[in-house]
């Protein structure tokens, strides 16, 4: 066998086509330099005759190579072509690196079942970059199982760069009972399913047939998505929204499930029916800013559909969840946080939505600060659901439907230093209890 040199993307982009921050290139640069230890083979060193057109089977061939490289202390190099997998389930041992052109190099899902396509399970010290899975399937099966990638079962120091899961499956990318996770500018733009990646803590995971291995669950814990371009159309560069989800992140209500420190920064999302991101439950010092999220509804009249969820974060004092510096354009709500406690709202742009900008819904201790809300079909910010201490401050509120800023009876919150203009239904309504004034406008507004 032959070692050769590994392709390097030029500087500041992915082969996939999405673009690094520097803070990220230089991680990258990092992930090179450690690469550069293990030689790089080409996967035919070790299959030979490997078919590349999809023609025939190869999955037993490749789980064969896999293993054997971990082992061997290599990493491969996968060449662009159709690798056909069927509906086998292929798992990314320890200590591997696999590498490949994107979604030139792409393993075939033909298959429906609850099996998943690339799995890191009960593994350490994985690296996979510029692999695809494209599926055939014209139905998907409900359930945990089906993923085109998969990292579970307490796996560690996992990260996916420039992967690409294109056509129907029901979770695209899936991240279960595993800590230390990144994944880097990853692409999914197209396919029907339930989610394009799932985040989630589940110690009864095993429960579920298709998890019935699923024996060494640990708290989810320093996740981190950043560049990844999601579009949950049907068809490619089509706009009939078909997935569910775009990033979910979610701790079920065991009360050994949690989140913690999950970083969602600088992704693109496009055309979700339900939400764009979604964080809920035992959720502790998790963030979703930078991201860019459009036309996350279920129809155009406005019943369902969030950019930004937020739902029963965690109501510990010393953590907090921050949804900062994203923009949120027509979908339903722009961001919904929902009994939330300890959120912080800041700096978010949300525009042309098909209700409100920002809707505070129950909870306490809530941070809604220099948001820009403009041209909402209903109000810039609305609180309600008897929301407790919630601090709105020096937002900006223009040309809104409804108010500028709304808050309902029941709902205790200081309102300082905000701007509402050209809003139809008048600039503030607060039936709540306002700090200093009850009605009208309070101190500090214009």
């Amino acid at each position: 066998m032959r070692a050769f040199a590994l392709p390097v993307p030029s500087a500041g982009v992915v082969d996939g086509g999405g673009l690094m921050t520097p803070e990220w290139y230089r991680h990258f640069q990092d992930f090179q330099r450690e690469a550069l230890r293990k030689p790089v083979y080409d996967i035919r060193d070790y299959i030979i005759g490997l078919d590349l057109t999809g023609t025939r089977n190869v999955a037993s061939d490749i789980q064969t190579a896999w293993n054997s490289a971990a082992t061997d202390q290599v990493a491969l190099w996968h060449p662009p072509g159709t690798y056909l997998s069927g509906g086998t389930r292929l798992r990314v041992p320890s200590n591997s690196r696999l590498y490949g052109a994107g979604e030139r190099t792409s393993f075939k899902r033909t298959v429906d079942d609850t099996e998943g396509t690339i799995e890191v399970y009960e593994a350490s010290d994985v690296l996979i970059q510029g692999l695809a899975v494209l599926s055939s399937l014209t139905t998907h099966t409900l359930g945990y199982g089906q993923t085109g990638f998969c990292v579970r079962n307490g796996s560690t120091d996992v990260t996916l760069i420039d992967c690409h899961v294109n056509g129907e499956l029901n979770r695209k990318f899936q991240i279960i009972n595993s800590a230390r996770v990144k994944v880097i500018n990853c692409v999914s733009k197209y396919g029907e399913g339930n989610a394009t990646l799932r985040v989630v803590s589940d110690h009864d995971a095993d429960t579920y047939p298709e998890f019935s291995d699923e024996d060494a669950p640990i708290p989810v814990d320093n996740v981190w998505i950043e560049g990844c371009y999601f579009n949950g159309a049907s068809a490619l560069n089509g706009t009939t929204r078909s997935v569910d989800y775009g990033i979910n992140v979610s701790a079920v209500t065991d009360a050994t499930d949690a989140c913690s420190r999950v970083k969602i920064r600088n992704n693109t999302l496009r055309f979700y029916k339900n939400q764009g991101i979604g964080i809920g439950g035992n959720i502790l010092h998790c963030s979703a800013s930078g991201n860019d999220i459009s036309h996350v509804y279920v129809s155009t009249s406005g019943n369902g559909g969030t950019g930004i969820l937020v739902e029963e974060a965690s109501t510990d004092p010393a953590v907090f969840t921050r949804v900062s510096n994203n923009s949120c354009q027509v979908c339903d709500q722009g961001i919904y946080v929902v009994d939330a406690t300890y959120t912080v709202v800041s700096d978010n742009q949300c525009y042309a939505n098909l209700t409100n900008g920002i809707l505070i819904n129950g909870g306490n201790d809530i941070a809604v600060s220099s948001n820009i809300c403009l041209s909402n079909a209903s109000n810039g910010i609305y609180v309600t659901g008897s929301a407790a201490n919630v601090s709105v401050i020096g937002n900006h509120m223009r040309a809104n439907t409804g108010y500028g800023i709304d808050t309902d009876a029941g709902v205790t919150a200081v309102q300082i230093g905000n701007i509402a203009l050209g809003n139809t239904a008048g600039q503030y309504n607060n039936a709540g209890t306002i700090t200093d004034g009850d009605t009208g406008t309070p101190p500090g507004n214009m």
